[in-house]
């Protein structure tokens, strides 16, 4: 948030966290909490509080005028930092980490990195990054295939996931 203002992008920023804000010009304006109502402008010394609190606690005080003077805002994820939530300490997402653990073990057959990307919600230059990270541990091979290349576990990668699949 902090690095957001710093650039310039903090209106969009908190404007995007918080639906009922909207931009005007450049400035962020925010209903009031004032009885008359009213747009709220962000003031020239804005304090921002990063919250570890689900993003409902978020929120601004403003002068019960027309300024902001601080923002309250969620940190994503900072919850995980307080939860038991994190992988048990002999899984496959411990050892690998938890994107390459979903790749090895969704490797039953070959796939590209496109499908990969799809996996994992994301691009394919994300997908390549963690098979080449892959790659270079002998858990997954690649193999052009015309236009396109195929990521195959090796039999390192497929006796790995072998080992973590196993229940007591």
């Amino acid at each position: 948030m902090s690095v957001a203002l710093a650039r310039g992008a903090g209106a969009e920023l908190v404007a995007d966290r918080f639906p009922y804000s909207r931009i005007v010009g450049s400035e962020l304006v925010l209903p009031s909490h004032a009885d008359a109502g009213g747009p709220v402008r962000t003031g020239a010394a804005l304090v921002l509080h990063p919250l570890v609190a689900p993003a409902a606690a978020a929120g601004w005080t403003d002068d019960y005028g027309d300024v902001c003077l601080a923002i309250r805002y969620a940190v994503p994820g900072a919850w995980r930092r307080f939860d038991d939530g994190g992988p048990p300490p002999a899984s496959l997402a411990a050892l690998v980490g938890p994107q390459r653990a979903l790749i090895l073990t969704r490797l039953e057959h070959p796939r590209t990195a496109g499908e990969l990307a799809t996996l994992l919600q994301g691009v394919p230059s994300i997908a390549s990054h963690h098979v080449r990270a892959l790659e270079r541990a002998g858990l997954v091979t690649r193999v052009r295939e015309g236009r396109s290349v195929s990521v195959r576990r090796t039999a390192r990668g497929t006796d790995l996931v072998a080992l973590y699949s196993e229940r007591p």
